[in-house]
């Protein structure tokens, strides 16, 4: 039987590296089109739920990655410049934005089923269920463990001070570099299966 220990590990770098190789495709499709995963985002929210409040958007699009809080705004006037969104605190898509909208909808709709006509139907579902059901739980859950809270560094058994450098704690941060070089590691490399893990988010 699989350790679930070993498997639970796998799951963060797996999904990270996967929402980074989509994004990458996610930009390289959107290119050939002239725009930007960021205003297909915009776009999509506003799209999803008009007419929507203005902060609901821009709350969307930071709690998501997909922009940086101060980059959202200025993302929303661009769009409302080439008359695509309109509104003041509440905005919904123009007639034109909603045309644009739906052409680029298609478009990058296109690959997706590509990539994921692969994969059983089945275990699609499965993925995005999963996935949705992880996020609601960490988003209600508190994932810090007691020794963390309590302000207390948890340090391996026998680790050397050097080790213990490297273990976070309210005041330690893990630094970048031993990050960065964790990360190198062969033994925390992607696992070419790791694709179908987040394109549903495109």
């Amino acid at each position: 039987m699989p350790d679930s220990v070993e498997i639970y590990g796998q799951f963060g770098q797996t999904l990270a590296v996967a929402e980074a190789t989509l994004k990458k495709v996610l930009e390289s499709h959107l290119a050939t089109a002239g725009t930007t995963p960021d205003r297909w985002y915009a776009l999509k929210l506003t799209a999803q739920a008009e007419p929507i409040a203005r902060a609901a958007v821009v709350e969307g699009l930071a709690a998501g990655g997909k922009v940086q809080p101060v980059d959202a705004e200025p993302l929303l006037g661009a769009l409302e410049a080439d008359g695509l969104l309109e509104g003041g605190d509440v905005v919904s898509l123009t007639e034109s934005g909603r045309s644009y909208f739906a052409e680029l909808r298609q478009f990058v709709i296109t690959p997706t089923i590509r990539l994921l006509g692969r994969f059983e139907l089945a275990d699609v579902e499965t993925t995005i269920r999963t996935l949705r059901d992880i996020t609601a739980r960490a988003r209600e859950e508190d994932l810090e463990s007691p020794a963390i809270q309590s302000g207390c560094a948890i340090h391996p058994q026998g680790a050397s001070d050097d080790d213990q450098s490297s273990v976070a704690s309210p005041d330690r941060p893990i630094q970048p570099d031993r990050l960065a070089a964790t990360a190198a590691r062969p033994d925390t490399a992607a696992d070419g299966s790791a694709a179908k893990a987040t394109a549903g988010q495109q």
